[in-house]
């Protein structure tokens, strides 16, 4: 029984049938099998059967269609965009629109994973978030990097516990008796999977990783220091949506899972910026006001944007926000 809902060409790509043409076949199979004088009346029996594997096949045919639609960078969209993106070694930009990140992915050179923006993808999604990648191309030293050479900023909260049990880079630093099964080892395997030949790494900690040869190289990075600043958020309600019951611990979950993607080495700290998660996540908000202060001097506090140096990153955990609702 061929049905042909789905028509694939490397011309025309995938098309697909209508409903009608879908249940037109069927019935013509129908025919042919049990012949001409089966009732297949949509109130018959056997013609409310024919319906029904009529829209399965609809049904299939069109998520066929979606599937192949969003593999095509022209027409993807949203998280089947994101992962076009990382097969040329690219990643969503905060806030970054699908036209801007389509045009960026129809322009990439696909070098594979040994370019920045391809390491930083990679070491986002196998290590933390939290990452950042800087490269020094110079023929001379720029900003405390060697000529030549890439430094690896991590979070120093990173740990052991936050690596996936079931990586297979960590299973294997577990099983190797020649090297500690350590959270330095395990970042600089992440690194050494990705980095360019020729460019030598960089940073004030290192780790051991293993090459497809089964030796041992030195891979350096750096742990970056959180600086803990306190939040104080102060809210009012917008009263045509509903306030969650427990908005302080929403809005704190919030602002904390925000605060480890958009935080990274030298990022300034703004805090108005703070509002944006809470608007998008939680309903019943009219009105925000956002300081904050140095966990270091706590009398300080202030609206206005806080640098940040460059190794550095700001840190917010939840018993360090304070959320008050102001009649």
């Amino acid at each position: 029984m061929a049905i042909n809902a789905v028509i694939v060409d490397s011309i025309s790509g995938i098309s697909i049938k209508s409903y009608r043409e879908i249940r037109q076949a069927i019935a013509t199979s129908f025919t042919e099998v049990f012949g001409a004088s089966i009732n297949l009346e949509p109130s018959s029996p056997d013609g409310m059967f024919v319906d029904l594997l009529a829209y399965m096949y609809t049904e299939l045919a069109q998520v066929i269609q979606t599937v192949g639609a969003n593999i095509d960078v022209s027409t993807a969209t949203g998280t089947f965009l994101d992962m076009l993106a990382s097969i040329a070694g690219l990643a969503r930009n905060e806030g970054e629109t699908d036209e801007s990140l389509r045009q960026r992915i129809e322009t990439a050179t696909f070098d594979g994973l040994a370019t920045p923006d391809g390491m930083t993808t990679y070491l986002k999604e196998n290590i933390t978030d939290g990452i950042t990648f800087k490269e020094n191309t110079k023929n001379e030293t720029v900003g405390g990097i060697p000529a030549h050479s890439f430094v690896v900023f991590v979070p120093v909260t990173f740990s052991t516990e936050d690596i996936d049990p079931s990586d297979k880079d960590w299973q294997a630093i577990l099983d190797d008796s020649t090297r500690a099964h350590t959270v330095q080892n395990f970042i600089a395997q992440k690194i050494w999977n990705c980095k360019p030949a020729g460019i030598q790494s960089y940073g004030n900690n290192s780790g051991e990783a293993r090459d497809v040869s089964g030796f041992l190289q030195q891979v350096q990075f750096s742990f970056i220091q959180g600086v803990s600043y306190l939040v104080r958020i102060d809210f009012t309600v917008y009263d045509e949506e509903t306030l969650p019951s427990d908005y302080e611990q929403v809005i704190k979950n919030v602002v904390c899972e925000w605060a480890k993607k958009e935080y990274t080495s030298g990022k300034d700290l703004i805090p108005q910026r703070i509002s944006a998660p809470i608007y998008s996540n939680v309903p019943g908000i009219e009105s925000i006001t956002v300081t904050v202060a140095s966990v270091d001097n706590p009398r300080h506090w202030t609206d206005e944007r806080v640098p940040i140096d460059e190794d550095k990153i700001v840190s917010i955990t939840a018993e360090n926000i304070t959320v008050t609702l102001v009649s």
